[in-house]
C-alpha cells in the first residue's frame, strides 16, 4: 500500500482513503496503485463486510493527474492503464457493498469512481464535473461507468460541455443517493453502514451477481434465471436463508447483524 492511499478496517468495513490532498487526490501512479491494492485487500478479506471510499483534503478525486508525463509501466508496477482497468473491474465485480463518502468534489475520472460505487453519500455544496472532453480525452471509460449506472442519458449535457454540477443534480441522475449537510456527513454514513450490516453478506453478493448477469440477458432469459434461483433458494435453503427464517420466528436479529 502506498502512502497516497490509507487503509483501515472499522467495524467490519474497510475504509480506503485517497490521501494525496496536495494533488487533489488525482490519479497519479501512487494513487492508482494504492487504490488497486486496497480494493484487492478488502475484497479478499472474509472478515470485511463492505468498503467505504473517502478522501483527505477538500477534493474527493480530481481525476487523472494531467501533470504526469509518463503513463507506461514502471519497475515493479503495472502500467497506469493496467491499474485503472483493475480498479474498474474490482469495483464492478465486488460482491461486497461499496459506499462513497464525498466531503469534497469529484472531477473527470473521479466521477467514474463515484459512479462505480453502489451507494454515494455527499455533503451539500459538493461539485462534480465530467471534464474529459475539455482536455482532449474521449471519455470512453467514463461513458461506460455512467452507462452501467444508468446515468449516461441524464449526464450527456454535462459530459458534452464539461460544466460542473452540484450534488443535488447528481442525485437526480442517480449518481449520488443521499445529500446531507456537511456537518451531518459522518453520521449519515455511520447510519448507512449500520443498515448494511443488517443484510446477509452472502445474499448481498448473490444479489449483486444477479444484477450484473441480467445486463447480458433477454427478458425471457432473465425470467428463466430468476425462476431457477428462486427454486434453489426455497428447495436447497442455504444457511443464511435458514438463519433468517429462524431469526424472524424467534423475533431476534440474525447472526450476521453485528
Amino acid at each position: 500500500m502506498t502512502e497516497s492511499v490509507l487503509y483501515e478496517v472499522r467495524d467490519r468495513f474497510a475504509w480506503i482513503t485517497l490521501n494525496r490532498p496536495e494533488r487533489r487526490n488525482a490519479f497519479g501512479f501512487d494513487v492508482v496503485q494504492g487504490l488497486d491494492e486496497g480494493l484487492e485487500q478488502a475484497l479478499g478479506d472474509d472478515a470485511v463486510r463492505g468498503l467505504v471510499l473517502t478522501h483527505t483534503g477538500p477534493v474527493f478525486c480530481a481525476g487523472a493527474d494531467l501533470k504526469m508525463d509518463k503513463f507506461a509501466a514502471e519497475s515493479g508496477r503495472k502500467s497506469f492503464d493496467g491499474y485503472l482497468a483493475s480498479i474498474w473491474k474490482q469495483l464492478y465485480e465486488s460482491p461486497k457493498p461499496v459506499v462513497a463518502r464525498l466531503a469534497g468534489g469529484a472531477y473527470g475520472a473521479g466521477v467514474g469512481l463515484v459512479a462505480s460505487c453502489d451507494i454515494v453519500v455527499a455533503a451539500e455544496g459538493v461539485k462534480l464535473a465530467i471534464s474529459e472532453l475539455r482536455w482532449g480525452r474521449a471519455g470512453g471509460a467514463m461513458a461506460l461507468r455512467l452507462w452501467l449506472k444508468g446515468a449516461l442519458a441524464a449526464a450527456n449535457p454535462w459530459f458534452l460541455t464539461g460544466e460542473p454540477f452540484d450534488a443535488q443534480v447528481a442525485r437526480e441522475m442517480h449518481l449520488v443517493h443521499q445529500v446531507v449537510p456537511e456537518a451531518g456527513l459522518d453520521a449519515a454514513v455511520a447510519d448507512l453502514l449500520g443498515k448494511l450490516r443488517l443484510s446477509a453478506p452472502g445474499a448481498m453478493a448473490r444479489y449483486k451477481a444477479n444484477v450484473r448477469a441480467m445486463g447480458d440477458l433477454t427478458v425471457s432469459q432473465a425470467f428463466a434465471r430468476q425462476e431457477k434461483l428462486s427454486a434453489q433458494m426455497f428447495v436447497e435453503q442455504d444457511a443464511e436463508f435458514v438463519e433468517g427464517k429462524t431469526a424472524f420466528r424467534e423475533k431476534r436479529k440474525p447472526n450476521w447483524a453485528l
